[in-house]
């Protein structure tokens, strides 16, 4: 997966610097009302923005600094983290198609006779459709849907003339396994081979993507500064016995480390 899913009390992040992105959100607590049956469209808008991004972890109980980092966890008992559950598991109901969630209460560590408390994690998986989240307050009839994606560290709707960068298959499947690829953090990741058309071979690395833009950024070894190169140039990835991942690209590399497509 292109994110760190939380599955277990290991998994958890310490308090201190650890701050949102792109696929990692923290929320402190699910409103109660939510929790007793009101339509969930706000977790429906969390986990549908993930699913159109390249996947991601909501983290319910974490608490935030106002600087924007990870400050303690807000744990409650057994119980209100499985209603927390079930109600990100209603939000798939406000959403279409349905993506892939894995909603669970991971138990925080505790010393002594201390009574269990809980958080939870929403580990939403990227889908390759887009999905869609049901408008509020709709009765009968056609429904009207709104498409989240999340940018940086916030959720935001595309507009319609945006649609098109989530709904070509191709594009979308390049996107999302090269996003598998993002370092995490910076300098850490895995180092792709990229074949050029003038069979030009460099190791390189995946910066980031551009969804919007239909582009991805890539550090190649040596290279002054970042190489924007359009998706629609990636002609295939495959990965070796050794799992080593190599990208072929239908372009040049010019003297200046710049893209050129082979054909104009």
């Amino acid at each position: 997966m292109a994110y760190h899913p939380i599955l277990g009390p290991s998994d958890l992040p310490q308090p201190g610097p650890v701050p949102e992105h792109l696929r990692f959100d923290m929320k402190m607590r699910v409103a109660p009302q939510i929790l007793q049956g009101v339509p969930p469209t706000d977790q429906a808008n969390d986990i549908a923005a993930f699913a159109n991004t390249s996947g991601g972890v909501l983290l319910v109980g974490a608490s935030e600094s106002p600087v924007g980092v990870l400050s303690a966890y807000v744990a409650v008992d057994y119980a209100t983290a499985q209603q927390v559950v079930d109600a990100y598991r209603r939000a798939l109901l406000e959403c279409s198609p349905h993506p892939v969630i894995d909603a669970r209460p991971i138990e925080l560590p505790s010393a002594g006779n201390v009574a269990a408390r809980y958080v939870v994690a929403v580990n939403c998986d990227p889908y390759l459709a887009p999905v869609g989240v049901r408008m509020p307050g709709q009765t009968g009839g056609e429904k009207s849907w709104f498409f989240p994606v999340r940018r940086g560290t916030n959720t935001r709707h595309l507009g319609p003339e945006e649609l098109g960068t989530i709904m070509e298959p191709r594009l979308r499947r390049l996107s999302l396994q090269l996003s598998a690829l993002l370092p995490r953090p910076a300098g850490s990741g895995a180092r792709p081979y990229f074949y050029f058309t003038d069979r030009g071979l460099h190791a390189g690395e995946v910066a980031r993507i551009d969804a919007e833009g239909s582009s991805v950024a890539v550090k190649l070894q040596n290279a002054p500064s970042d190489m924007i190169i359009p998706l629609e140039a990636v002609r295939m990835m495959w990965t070796d016995p050794f799992g080593a991942t190599h990208i072929a690209i239908d372009g040049v590399v010019t003297d200046s480390f710049h893209f050129r497509p082979s054909r104009l």
